[in-house]
């Protein structure tokens, strides 16, 4: 899907950074240039309900987290609107915050889940380890040239 240079975008990498490779989404986000055009980049713990008034003032919302079970390095998909999708006190889905916000808001965006494959998730640390380093560059590397051409398709 390609979008008009005047489109926004944000850019949400979440997870809990003190549980090793749980820590991708803001990790990569953190490492993203302030600079874009466009651009906005949120750092954040968790995905909340909030966060579907916040989409809806965006043309594309991508969600990046680590993943268990994506393919290597990284998987780039599209996100349906969800609203039975998992909302908990604990966990919301970038599938329910799609549909909150065009049901709530009146919003037209477009969503995808940046899922970058980690692989150590037990125990406590904030540092990554090397294979997940690895993953999380690559999908850097993609998502900046995802949004230097403005054209998003999926990835796995």
């Amino acid at each position: 899907m390609t979008v008009p240079n005047s489109s926004r975008i944000l850019i949400i990498g979440y997870g809990n950074p003190a549980r090793r490779d749980d820590g991708i989404g803001p990790c990569l986000a953190d490492s993203l240039p302030v600079d874009v055009p466009g651009v906005s980049v949120r750092s954040q713990h968790s995905v909340m309900i909030e966060d579907a008034a916040t989409a809806a003032a965006f043309d594309v919302v991508i969600f990046v987290d680590a993943s268990i079970s994506a393919p290597e390095p990284f998987l780039f998909e599209r996100v349906s609107p969800e609203p039975a999708a998992a909302a908990s006190s604990h966990h919301v889905s970038p599938e329910l915050i799609i549909h909150l916000a065009e049901t709530m808001y009146a919003a037209n965006l477009t969503g995808y889940l940046l899922a970058v494959r980690g692989y150590e998730f037990d125990g406590y640390g904030e540092q990554l380890s090397p294979r997940a380093i690895e993953n999380m560059e690559a999908a850097r590397d993609f998502l900046l040239t995802q949004l230097s051409e403005r054209r998003f398709s999926a990835k796995s």
